[in-house]
Protein backbone atom coordinates (compact mmCIF):
# COMPACT_ATOMS: atom_id res chain seq x y z
CA UNK A 1 0.00 0.00 0.00
CA UNK A 2 2.78 2.44 0.88
CA UNK A 3 4.46 1.98 -2.51
CA UNK A 4 1.12 2.58 -4.26
CA UNK A 5 0.70 5.91 -2.44
CA UNK A 6 4.27 6.88 -3.30
CA UNK A 7 3.68 5.95 -6.92
CA UNK A 8 0.50 8.10 -7.01
CA UNK A 9 2.35 11.02 -5.46
CA UNK A 10 5.21 10.69 -7.96
CA UNK A 11 2.69 10.67 -10.84
CA UNK A 12 1.17 13.90 -9.52
CA UNK A 13 4.60 15.52 -9.26
CA UNK A 14 5.48 14.37 -12.79
CA UNK A 15 2.19 15.66 -14.17
CA UNK A 16 2.79 19.06 -12.57
CA UNK A 17 6.34 19.26 -13.94
CA UNK A 18 5.21 18.28 -17.45
CA UNK A 19 2.28 20.69 -17.55
CA UNK A 20 2.74 23.32 -20.26
CA UNK A 21 3.65 26.79 -19.07
CA UNK A 22 0.71 29.12 -18.63
CA UNK A 23 0.32 32.08 -20.95
CA UNK A 24 0.46 35.64 -19.68
CA UNK A 25 -3.33 35.90 -19.71
CA UNK A 26 -3.71 32.59 -17.88
CA UNK A 27 -1.26 33.71 -15.21
CA UNK A 28 -3.00 37.06 -14.73
CA UNK A 29 -6.41 35.37 -14.66
CA UNK A 30 -5.14 32.96 -11.97
CA UNK A 31 -4.09 36.01 -9.96
CA UNK A 32 -7.58 37.46 -10.36
CA UNK A 33 -9.17 34.16 -9.32
CA UNK A 34 -6.94 34.00 -6.24
CA UNK A 35 -8.00 37.53 -5.30
CA UNK A 36 -11.66 36.65 -5.87
CA UNK A 37 -11.18 33.62 -3.66
CA UNK A 38 -9.71 35.87 -0.96
CA UNK A 39 -12.68 38.22 -1.30
CA UNK A 40 -15.10 35.32 -0.94
CA UNK A 41 -13.83 34.82 2.61
CA UNK A 42 -14.32 38.45 3.63
CA UNK A 43 -17.41 39.27 5.69
CA UNK A 44 -17.59 42.71 4.02
CA UNK A 45 -16.51 43.34 0.44
CA UNK A 46 -16.31 47.14 0.46
CA UNK A 47 -12.88 48.75 0.54
CA UNK A 48 -10.91 45.52 0.33
CA UNK A 49 -7.47 45.94 -1.27
CA UNK A 50 -8.16 42.90 -3.50
CA UNK A 51 -10.76 44.92 -5.43
CA UNK A 52 -8.19 47.54 -6.40
CA UNK A 53 -5.71 44.80 -7.30
CA UNK A 54 -8.28 43.19 -9.64
CA UNK A 55 -8.89 46.59 -11.26
CA UNK A 56 -5.15 47.02 -11.78
CA UNK A 57 -4.66 43.56 -13.29
CA UNK A 58 -7.63 44.07 -15.61
CA UNK A 59 -6.28 47.44 -16.76
CA UNK A 60 -2.86 45.89 -17.28
CA UNK A 61 -4.39 43.16 -19.45
CA UNK A 62 -6.45 45.63 -21.47
CA UNK A 63 -3.73 48.24 -21.96
CA UNK A 64 -0.89 45.77 -22.40
CA UNK A 65 -1.84 45.03 -26.00
CA UNK A 66 -1.13 41.31 -25.66
CA UNK A 67 -4.67 39.94 -25.67
CA UNK A 68 -4.66 39.37 -29.44
CA UNK A 69 -1.69 37.00 -29.07
CA UNK A 70 -3.55 34.76 -26.62
CA UNK A 71 -5.35 31.65 -27.84
CA UNK A 72 -9.09 32.11 -28.36
CA UNK A 73 -9.82 29.03 -26.23
CA UNK A 74 -8.19 30.71 -23.21
CA UNK A 75 -10.01 34.00 -23.79
CA UNK A 76 -13.27 32.13 -24.36
CA UNK A 77 -12.92 30.25 -21.04
CA UNK A 78 -12.43 33.55 -19.22
CA UNK A 79 -15.46 35.07 -20.98
CA UNK A 80 -17.48 32.04 -19.88
CA UNK A 81 -16.33 32.41 -16.25
CA UNK A 82 -17.10 36.13 -16.21
CA UNK A 83 -20.54 35.44 -17.70
CA UNK A 84 -21.30 32.54 -15.34
CA UNK A 85 -20.43 34.80 -12.41
CA UNK A 86 -22.30 37.86 -13.74
CA UNK A 87 -19.19 40.04 -13.95
CA UNK A 88 -18.32 38.99 -10.38
CA UNK A 89 -20.57 41.83 -9.28
CA UNK A 90 -20.95 40.27 -5.81
CA UNK A 91 -17.27 41.11 -5.25
CA UNK A 92 -17.51 44.72 -6.38
CA UNK A 93 -15.53 44.24 -9.60
CA UNK A 94 -18.30 44.48 -12.18
CA UNK A 95 -16.77 47.42 -14.06
CA UNK A 96 -13.31 45.94 -14.65
CA UNK A 97 -14.88 42.61 -15.66
CA UNK A 98 -17.18 44.41 -18.10
CA UNK A 99 -14.16 46.21 -19.55
CA UNK A 100 -12.22 42.96 -19.81
CA UNK A 101 -15.04 41.00 -21.45
CA UNK A 102 -15.31 43.73 -24.12
CA UNK A 103 -11.59 43.47 -24.91
CA UNK A 104 -11.14 39.68 -24.95
CA UNK A 105 -12.77 38.97 -28.35
CA UNK A 106 -10.57 40.22 -31.17
CA UNK A 107 -12.65 39.93 -34.33
CA UNK A 108 -16.28 39.77 -35.44
CA UNK A 109 -16.48 35.98 -35.15
CA UNK A 110 -15.15 36.02 -31.59
CA UNK A 111 -17.49 38.89 -30.70
CA UNK A 112 -20.43 36.88 -32.02
CA UNK A 113 -19.33 33.89 -29.94
CA UNK A 114 -19.01 36.18 -26.92
CA UNK A 115 -22.52 37.52 -27.51
CA UNK A 116 -23.80 33.92 -27.67
CA UNK A 117 -22.09 33.01 -24.40
CA UNK A 118 -23.54 36.09 -22.73
CA UNK A 119 -26.97 35.40 -24.28
CA UNK A 120 -27.11 32.22 -22.21
CA UNK A 121 -26.38 34.18 -19.03
CA UNK A 122 -28.96 35.73 -16.80
CA UNK A 123 -30.60 39.15 -16.59
CA UNK A 124 -28.20 41.92 -17.44
CA UNK A 125 -25.78 39.51 -19.16
CA UNK A 126 -28.50 38.86 -21.73
CA UNK A 127 -29.13 42.61 -22.03
CA UNK A 128 -25.43 43.25 -22.68
CA UNK A 129 -25.46 40.40 -25.18
CA UNK A 130 -28.34 42.04 -27.04
CA UNK A 131 -26.40 45.32 -27.18
CA UNK A 132 -23.38 43.49 -28.58
CA UNK A 133 -25.53 41.75 -31.20
CA UNK A 134 -26.86 45.15 -32.23
CA UNK A 135 -23.34 46.62 -32.47
CA UNK A 136 -22.45 43.70 -34.75
CA UNK A 137 -25.42 44.39 -37.01
CA UNK A 138 -27.42 41.41 -35.76
CA UNK A 139 -30.59 43.48 -35.39
CA UNK A 140 -32.83 40.38 -35.26
CA UNK A 141 -31.18 39.12 -32.07
CA UNK A 142 -31.44 42.56 -30.50
CA UNK A 143 -35.14 42.76 -31.35
CA UNK A 144 -35.63 39.24 -30.01
CA UNK A 145 -34.31 40.47 -26.67
CA UNK A 146 -36.51 43.59 -26.73
CA UNK A 147 -39.62 41.55 -27.52
CA UNK A 148 -39.16 39.39 -24.45
CA UNK A 149 -38.40 42.38 -22.21
CA UNK A 150 -40.95 44.96 -23.28
CA UNK A 151 -42.05 47.05 -20.34
CA UNK A 152 -43.54 50.49 -20.38
CA UNK A 153 -40.95 52.40 -22.41
CA UNK A 154 -42.42 53.51 -25.76
CA UNK A 155 -38.96 53.70 -27.41
CA UNK A 156 -38.47 49.95 -27.12
CA UNK A 157 -41.87 49.25 -28.64
CA UNK A 158 -41.10 51.66 -31.46
CA UNK A 159 -37.87 49.82 -32.28
CA UNK A 160 -39.74 46.51 -32.48
CA UNK A 161 -42.59 48.05 -34.50
CA UNK A 162 -40.14 49.51 -37.01
CA UNK A 163 -38.24 46.24 -37.27
CA UNK A 164 -41.40 44.33 -38.28
CA UNK A 165 -43.01 47.15 -40.28
CA UNK A 166 -42.07 45.75 -43.70
CA UNK A 167 -41.44 42.08 -43.01
CA UNK A 168 -44.51 41.38 -40.84
CA UNK A 169 -46.99 44.30 -40.79
CA UNK A 170 -49.49 42.28 -38.73
CA UNK A 171 -46.97 41.69 -35.98
CA UNK A 172 -45.90 45.33 -36.19
CA UNK A 173 -49.51 46.41 -35.64
CA UNK A 174 -49.89 43.96 -32.75
CA UNK A 175 -46.81 45.36 -31.00
CA UNK A 176 -48.06 48.93 -31.57
CA UNK A 177 -51.41 48.05 -29.95
CA UNK A 178 -49.63 46.44 -27.02
CA UNK A 179 -47.48 49.56 -26.67
CA UNK A 180 -50.53 51.81 -26.62
CA UNK A 181 -52.07 49.70 -23.89
CA UNK A 182 -48.96 49.35 -21.71
CA UNK A 183 -47.57 52.84 -22.16
CA UNK A 184 -50.96 54.53 -21.68
CA UNK A 185 -51.04 53.20 -18.12
CA UNK A 186 -47.60 54.62 -17.40
CA UNK A 187 -47.84 57.94 -19.20
CA UNK A 188 -51.56 58.51 -18.69
CA UNK A 189 -52.29 59.34 -22.34
CA UNK A 190 -55.50 58.46 -24.14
Amino acid sequence: QKTCVMKDLQEMVDAEENRPESSYLEQKWMEIEDLLNDLSREPYIDDQIEIEMIWNISEELINGGNLQTEEWEIREQIIQKITDNEYYDQFGVCDPMMDLIRELPQDREEKLKTAEIMWNGSGFMKKDSAKLFRELGEEGRYIQYLETHLGDEPEQYMEVVRFYEKSDPGKSEQIAELAREKCRRTYGTD
